[in-house]
């Protein structure tokens, strides 16, 4: 089975980064995960830049009141950034982040990372 994960992120990289992380640890061969930055204004891209290509500086935040989640590692993570209207240098890599152009929403985010899936 294939899954695909859209994940809207605006001001919060570190908390999308752990959404994609654990759902590419719990999900599988096959899954695929999007994160759309909303036009952040906090340098998220730049926070996402940093953790993929230095592979293993971001260590996960965990609640102690939550269940401990199958968090993938970056070290076996594929990845690649592209923007939006781009097409991606590698279309089967785990973990897209696309950098919207301006933010229109959630929804429409939402919409944005849906369509490239």
């Amino acid at each position: 089975m294939t899954v695909g994960v859209v994940i809207v992120n605006y001001d919060c990289a570190a908390l999308a980064l752990d959404a994609a992380l654990s759902a590419l640890g719990d999900g599988g061969p096959g899954t695929s995960v999007v994160i759309v930055d909303n036009a952040s204004t906090d340098e998220s891209i730049l926070f996402f830049r940093s953790a993929l290509v230095s592979s293993g500086d971001h260590q996960p935040v965990r609640l102690a009141t939550t269940p401990a989640p199958a968090f993938a590692s970056l070290q076996s993570v594929s990845y690649n950034f592209i923007s939006e209207g781009d097409h991606p240098a590698q279309p089967s890599a785990a973990l897209t982040i696309l950098a919207a152009q301006k933010n229109r929403g959630f929804a429409a985010g939402s919409n944005l990372g849906l369509r490239f899936l």
